[in-house]
């Protein structure tokens, strides 16, 4: 019988999973970056067994992308894939520090990026996005700095530098755009880093920064905002791993308020915010407008949390706990929601996605 998950009035049914552990083929091995083309062909890059998977949602292999080595073309250590509008790929290399351009085809156009903390070079590229403008921006983790590119290479521009002062970075990871194209970073991916966000123009220009809220009873949580979100009434949603929870902030930073994620109900209250993976470490919204749902992986219980926006409550989860089996999960780390509602998760060691099928609205 196919798993249904029910949710104030909406309807998932668990669909298939797509991959499967293999380093070839139209399987997976250490997946770490996933893009979808519109007419639903997925680019998935590996780690292990390095190259980027083109295959359908139906899990026909189109062909494989690349592979290990220091060549133009080839891989050491991916850690993102994004696709332009006309579907060119482009695989940034953080052991390589750079950046390199394929066709939808899978032919190799280009690769640029030099090692270095100068301008316009490359220092552990680790998330890169296209901004309104189609140009690229690469966030360097090593040296704590983001640039803009253009699809050839060309250095447009920069911002940060490694320290803890307005306007500084120590470890960015998470990076989102609002529709002004201003930048929001998540800055400090260790317990070591910033712990906050930070906002700046599309130039560059710094705009504000705000840690994560602390109280005096919850003080001694170490802040480590792992993921970043921006809803469509103006509001940043940031996990706040350690704190088995999201906060919510209005986009000058004000705290707004908690949303508590589930822990399962037969952990050891002492042992909870403990050396854990985190009840709440990536999320996506629903489809609709008004983005009535909030998806959150949650590792501890080793589900996805399905909670209902506006009143933090869990009102469904997709996931029969850990395990191999249809719908179960083996360290998911990723989800994402397509325009017709059907949620996607990612099993970093399950090396699969599920896909769970809206099938009421």
């Amino acid at each position: 019988m196919a798993q249904i998950t029910v949710a104030k009035g909406r309807c998932w049914q668990y669909s298939k999973y797509i991959g499967r552990r293999s380093t070839a083929g139209n399987g997976f091995s250490q997946p770490i970056a996933v893009a979808a083309a519109p007419n639903g062909v997925l680019y998935v890059g590996n780690r292990a067994g390095v190259r980027i998977t083109k295959l359908t949602m139906e899990e026909e292999l189109i062909q494989e992308i690349g592979r290990g080595g220091e060549e133009d073309g080839q891989f050491v250590w991916l850690t993102s894939v994004v696709l332009d509008q006309d579907e060119n790929i482009y695989a940034a290399d953080e052991w390589l520090n750079r950046i390199t351009v394929f066709d939808k085809e899978g032919n190799l156009v280009r690769t640029w990026g030099e090692s270095g903390e100068a301008d316009g070079q490359l220092n552990g590229p680790s998330g890169i996005a296209f901004d309104a403008d189609g140009n690229l921006i690469v966030v360097n983790s090593l040296d704590s700095k983001i640039q803009r590119f253009t699809p050839t290479g060309e250095y447009l521009g920069g911002f940060g530098t490694k320290g803890n002062g307005p306007g500084e970075l120590d470890m960015p990871w998470g990076i989102t755009i609002d529709n002004r194209g201003d930048v929001y970073v998540a800055d400090g991916e260790t317990p070591e880093g910033n712990s906050r966000i930070a906002v700046l123009t599309r130039d560059g220009q710094f705009l504000r920064q705000w840690r994560l809220h602390r109280t005096e009873q919850d003080d001694d949580i170490v802040p480590l905002p792992h993921c970043l979100r921006l809803s469509n009434d103006g509001l940043v949603y940031v996990c706040d791993r350690r704190g088995d929870r999201i906060q919510v902030f209005d986009r000058q930073g004000t705290f707004i308020r908690n949303i508590d994620v589930p822990w399962p109900t037969n952990a050891p209250q002492e042992n909870r915010r403990a050396e854990t993976r985190g009840t709440a470490v990536v999320i996506a919204f629903s489809e609709d407008s008004e983005q009535r749902h909030l998806f959150v992986v949650n590792q501890n219980s080793v589900l996805v949390n399905i909670l209902d926006r506006q009143t933090g409550q869990v009102v469904g989860s997709f996931g029969g706990g850990p395990g191999r089996y249809m719908g179960q999960f083996t360290l998911p780390h990723g989800i994402a929601v397509d325009s017709r509602g059907n949620v996607y998760v990612a099993e970093q060691e399950g090396r699969r996605i599920q896909k769970f099928r809206l099938v009421a609205p």
